[in-house]
């Protein structure tokens, strides 16, 4: 349980640290043409493209319902399984837990998880009103 918690609050962490960037860019924007999305997509981008620590992997995660993004479409089983896969280690562990894993698999898989993790958190942050 206290796992489960200290889990859930990394995550929690993850997306009021989106949310506040995006928050911030869009009060300081000099270009309103730059999409809510976009910024969400850039905020993401340092703690995907270079996480801090290397954590260990510890459990098996559970299907997600997500949406890939559309280049994964026609990729293969394996590819799309290990981005879902990747991107619920994101949400049971943190955004930099699932960065290091994926780093491990190149960076095409890193390039996946970002854009997958990009249109998530927008979904989200959208839901909590934060954009």
């Amino acid at each position: 349980m206290e796992e489960q918690l200290e889990q859930q609050n990394k995550i929690e962490a993850d997306i009021h640290k989106v949310g506040q960037e995006v928050k911030e860019q869009i009060g300081g924007s000099a270009t309103p043409e730059v999409t809510e999305r976009a910024l969400v997509r850039q905020s993401l981008h340092p703690m995907v493209k270079a996480p801090a620590v290397a954590v260990p992997q510890s459990g098996q995660p559970t299907a997600v319902d997500m949406e890939l993004p559309v280049y994964l479409h026609d990729a293969s089983a394996a590819i799309k399984d290990r981005v879902e896969r990747l991107v619920e280690d994101a949400f049971k562990h943190g955004v930099e837990h699932a960065a290091v894993e994926a780093q491990k698999s190149g960076p095409f898989i890193v390039d996946a998880l970002h854009d997958a993790l990009s249109d998530k958190f927008y979904e989200e942050l959208k839901k909590r009103n934060i954009v």
